[in-house]
C-alpha cells in the first residue's frame, strides 16, 4: 500500500520513527513529508504568507522530506507534488505524542488537521495518537527524547495495535472518510479496537500567566472518566478508540 505520512511533532519524534519502521516492516511504501518544527495545536491551518522550504533528510535509514509548513501544508504538498503521478492509497498523520480524544482536541490538533486535509482532498485518512502517562510526557517535553524503557514499551504497544489494525484496513479504505485512532498508555489483556464517538469534554483554559507577566500555553488535560461509547472511555479502559468523522454523513441528511 502507498501511504503518505506526516505528523505535527516533527521528524525527531520517536513515535514517527516507531511508526515508520512498523509500517515498512508490514510491507507498505511510505512517502513522508514532515514539518520542519513542531506544529502542535495548529489544527488544519495552512500557510498563506511567506516562503516555505523543502529539504531531503534521513535518520537511521528512514528517508523523508522536511517542509517548513504546518501539518496540513505537508499533506497538501505531498498529494499535489510528490504523489502527483502515483496517488496514495491512504493518508496517515501521526503518531501524535499524547492523546487527541474529544472534539476539542480533535479540532485543535495539527495531527488530526493533516488527516483532515487529506480527507478533504478525497482520500481515506487516518490520524494516530498515543496517550502517554504524565511522567513520560513531561520527560519528552523537557528532553525531547524517550528513555530507553519508554521507547521499548511503545514500540511493542504500537506494533501490536498497527498489526491488528491491518485487519480493518480494507474496511477503512472502502470509503473516503476521516478516521481518528487513539491508543492508551497501556493495553488491557482483553483490548479491542472499539468504534467510538468523540467525547464532548472541553479542555478549559489553555493559557496561564508566566513569571514575567506574559501568558503561555497551559492545558490541564481531560477527565479520564467519561460515558461508555466515547473515545475517552475506551482508552481509559485499556482499549483502542476508533472514531469515524465523515461530515458528509450529516450534510446528506
Amino acid at each position: 500500500m502507498n501511504i503518505l505520512l506526516t505528523n505535527d511533532d516533527s521528524y525527531d519524534s520517536p513515535l514517527f520513527h516507531i511508526l515508520y519502521d512498523t509500517l515498512t516492516n508490514l510491507g507498505h511504501k511510505l512517502t513522508c513529508v514532515m514539518p520542519a518544527t513542531e506544529q502542535s495545536w495548529k489544527g488544519k491551518s495552512m500557510t498563506r504568507f511567506g516562503k516555505l522550504t523543502l529539504e531531503s533528510k534521513s535518520i537511521d535509514g528512514r528517508d523523508f522530506m522536511s517542509f517548513s509548513g504546518t501539518p496540513a501544508d505537508c499533506i497538501n504538498f505531498g498529494i499535489y507534488n510528490f504523489c502527483a503521478d502515483k496517488q496514495p492509497d491512504l493518508i496517515i498523520s501521526g503518531i501524535n505524542l499524547g492523546y487527541n480524544a474529544s472534539l476539542g482536541y480533535l479540532f485543535s490538533s495539527g495531527t488530526v488537521g493533516a488527516a483532515l486535509e487529506g480527507y478533504l482532498a478525497g482520500f481515506p485518512a487516518l490520524s494516530l495518537s498515543q496517550k502517554l502517562n504524565r511522567e513520560e510526557y513531561n520527560h519528552w517535553n523537557e528532553h525531547r527524547e524517550f528513555r530507553e524503557e519508554t521507547r521499548i514499551k511503545y514500540t511493542a504497544l504500537i506494533e501490536e495495535v498497527i498489526t491488528k489494525l491491518e485487519g480493518e484496513l480494507k474496511s477503512l479504505l472502502s470509503e473516503k472518510a476521516l478516521w481518528t485512532l487513539e491508543m492508551p498508555d497501556h493495553l488491557y489483556s482483553d483490548w479491542q479496537i472499539v468504534h467510538t464517538y468523540p467525547s464532548l469534554q472541553h479542555y478549559g483554559s489553555t493559557f496561564a500567566k508566566d513569571n514575567d507577566g506574559s501568558y503561555i500555553h497551559a492545558c490541564r488535560g481531560l477527565n479520564m472518566e467519561d460515558e461508555q461509547g466515547t473515545d475517552i472511555h475506551a482508552i481509559a479502559n485499556g482499549h483502542v478508540a476508533l472514531n469515524k468523522l465523515d461530515f458528509r454523513d450529516q450534510l446528506k441528511k
